[in-house]
């Protein structure tokens, strides 16, 4: 079976409502733009990102990629050796920049959909509506083990601004 990891109705004024169930799969950024395109004529979009424990951060940039357009700061990332990085967008925006946008989050968005939904707002792009979220600013990358398990280890930081308090020591 295949699991569904977003989906969208037409609301009332032709506002589009995305809910993300889960930002985990390769599928993602393909899907969140089938459903842009599907509805050329929004005249707004409601993102829902509640209960999204996040996925893959690259699917947190290309989501925000696509409707920051280019040349626009996503996040900073800083690695244990202090490296910092800026991630900064090079895909042409899929959404009109006049576009309003809301999305909903709460304390179990996380991960990923922070990654989106923290962009979007500290861009100036986007109005965020709910509760406070998870606040998990780590990336991690999975290591398989002979066991069939996998250890996940945080190998860097993200962080909208340059500010990185909440990284372990």
């Amino acid at each position: 079976t295949t699991e569904i990891k977003m989906s969208s109705d037409v609301l009332s004024g032709d506002i589009v409502k995305i809910t993300a169930y889960t930002l985990l799969g390769r599928l993602i950024p393909s899907s969140f733009d089938k459903i842009i395109m599907k509805y050329p004529n929004a005249k707004g979009y409601i993102i829902d990102l509640r209960g999204d424990i996040g996925g893959q951060a690259l699917n947190g940039v290309y989501l925000a990629e696509r409707i920051l357009g280019k040349n626009k700061k996503i996040i900073s990332i800083k690695y244990r050796n202090g490296t910092i990085i800026p991630i900064i967008s090079e895909m042409s925006p899929i959404i009109k920049p006049d576009t309003p946008i809301v999305i909903l989050v709460d304390k179990k968005t996380a991960s990923a959909s922070e990654i989106l939904a923290g962009s979007l707002q500290k861009s100036g792009r986007a109005i965020l509506v709910g509760e406070k979220t998870y606040g998990k600013n780590a990336m991690q990358q999975m290591i398989p083990l002979p066991n069939k398990t996998c250890l996940n280890i945080t190998t860097s930081y993200f962080t909208f601004g340059d500010d990185y308090s909440r990284e372990a020591n």
